[in-house]
């Protein structure tokens, strides 16, 4: 969904490159197959194999919008680490995002092309706009920093002891 969105962009946008950041799979092997059947040059999208955590902060740093096209996610960190970087965030409104992530992104539907295609040009077009999540985006990610979540398991065990005596 997320190559097809591209396809539509890139064409007004040959200049902007598609970044897919991840473990090198027969997922991304299958992704390889999909750009060359949707004729999208392959120079226009790269892939970064288990990036380090520095080439990841550059790569949230330098991005337009960072992209989290998961149907079916447990959590989210990784748009939580966009957004601690400063990077505007389109999430699928799917499984756990609304709930994690709540109005500090952009959703769309992981159905509709043209919603996200939408997005992205909105990203090149109208940077300032897609800034204005970024204080609240920042706030959200900072709450669920380590330090927070383990004073939380701290308070639960503490009342457990509590319970004990």
């Amino acid at each position: 969904m997320m190559l097809h969105a591209f396809a539509q962009f890139y064409p007004t946008h040959p200049d902007v490159q598609l970044v897919i950041a991840g473990r090198r799979d027969i997922f991304s092997r299958r992704l390889e197959k999909e750009i060359a059947e949707i004729n999208l040059p392959p120079s226009s999208v790269r892939f970064v194999d288990l990036p380090s955590d520095e080439e990841l902060v550059a790569l949230y740093r330098q991005t337009a919008l960072f992209i989290f096209p998961s149907r079916l996610e447990g959590f989210g960190i990784p748009p939580l680490e966009a957004m601690s970087l400063g990077a505007p965030v389109a999430a699928a409104r799917a499984s756990s995002l609304p709930e994690i992530l709540k109005s500090s992104c952009y959703y769309f539907d992981p159905n509709d092309i043209e919603a996200l295609t939408a997005l992205m040009l909105m990203a090149i077009s109208s940077p300032a706009k897609m800034r204005e999540k970024q204080t609240q985006a920042s706030h959200l990610a900072n709450s669920y920093s380590w330090e927070n979540a383990a004073a939380r398991i701290m308070s639960v065990y503490e009342s457990l002891s509590v319970l004990d005596r």
